[in-house]
């Protein structure tokens, strides 16, 4: 592990001690209170010259983002299926705020996802990947909703 003397062998067989780079970041373990004290809330600044300026992005918390994928669930039992229908736009509709202060209020509240969805995609996108990467919505979410909406269009399903 990074930072840790670790033992290898040297020539001969024998062990010596090999040491982290003088450059390597120090590892403080953290408490419970450290992490649960720490401020880590993230926000942007980003600039969409389509739109002629820029917005503050906020990434999700984890409370929040389970609440977003609860929100995208339908059905229940085993007839239970992920809506990927406007997934940009619900992301960016819940991460796009009023300024960088902590508790800063949403742009947007879910009446204005069916709007967002009209916007340049590529402007919408830009806003949704620094979104996603704050709320830590990884490429392989997006490639298994991107999936879970191909499947749902090939079943005859559309989302137009």
């Amino acid at each position: 592990m990074e930072g840790h003397t670790q033992q290898q062998g040297d020539d001969r067989g024998e062990s010596q001690p090999q040491h982290a780079p003088a450059n390597a970041p120090v590892m403080v373990l953290l408490s419970r209170d450290a992490i649960l004290s720490a401020k880590d809330d993230q926000v942007e600044l980003v600039h969409v010259p389509s739109w002629g300026g820029s917005l503050y992005v906020r990434g999700m918390t984890a409370g929040e983002l389970d609440n977003f994928y609860k929100s995208m669930r339908r059905g229940q039992g085993n007839k239970v299926r992920v809506d990927t229908d406007l997934f940009q736009s619900r992301v960016v509709a819940r991460c796009a705020v009023e300024g960088p202060q902590p508790g800063a209020r949403r742009l947007f509240d879910a009446s204005d996802v069916e709007a967002l969805k009209n916007k340049n995609g590529a402007a919408l996108k830009l806003v949704f990947d620094v979104a996603a990467r704050l709320s830590g919505i990884t490429d392989a979410e997006e490639e298994e909703i991107a999936e879970d909406f191909d499947d749902a269009r090939s079943d005859g399903s559309s989302t137009d």
